[in-house]
């Protein structure tokens, strides 16, 4: 009896059936949520300082609203009626000679609109509109006081006269 002659077996590694694969391999998902993460991070930066800048030109918006309110307050009760700026707490109030406060705006942290700084270029930090509705500006050249609200890349300045009439500038 012959042996059988042993031969070897050569396999086509390129050609060897491979097993059907379904969804994606742990290096695929990783890098995924790492470029997600990066995406995201960079997202949220540019949207809260978008928020932030947002904030402080809404808030000049109001301050420039919340003067026009005080000297309609004071002509329609007949009585000074004084805004006066808390640079410290970031706020102002709007109140008349009896200490009747007529608006109260705050924008610190937990208010709807936070802002980096608020100051008025007036002393005391205040404007009293008289009873015929003409502000007091002392202290300031060509009788416009100005109001400066900043955000932490750029500042809003609102120019007003004594009649209340102000402007919004970019700073």
């Amino acid at each position: 009896m012959v042996a059988p002659a042993l031969t070897a077996r050569v396999y086509d590694l390129t050609s060897v059936d491979r097993i059907d694969r379904h969804g994606f391999t742990l290096l695929e998902v990783l890098f995924v949520i790492t470029v997600s993460v990066i995406m995201m991070a960079a997202v949220i930066n540019s949207f809260s300082r978008y928020t932030r800048e947002r904030s402080a030109q809404q808030a000049a918006y109001l301050l420039s609203r919340d003067l026009r309110l005080a000297r309609a307050t004071a002509i329609g009760s007949r009585q000074p009626v004084s805004l006066v700026v808390t640079p410290d707490t970031r706020s102002y109030v709007i109140r008349d000679t009896r200490g009747t406060v007529v608006a109260r705006r705050t924008f610190a942290a937990g208010s709807d609109l936070m802002i980096e700084s608020l100051s008025l270029g007036l002393p005391g930090d205040s404007v009293t509109f008289s009873a015929h509705g003409v502000a007091t500006l002392t202290g300031v050249t060509g009788g416009v006081a100005e109001a400066v609200i900043g955000s932490p890349t750029r500042e809003y300045v609102v120019r007003f006269n004594a009649t209340g009439s102000s402007r919004i500038e970019e700073r």
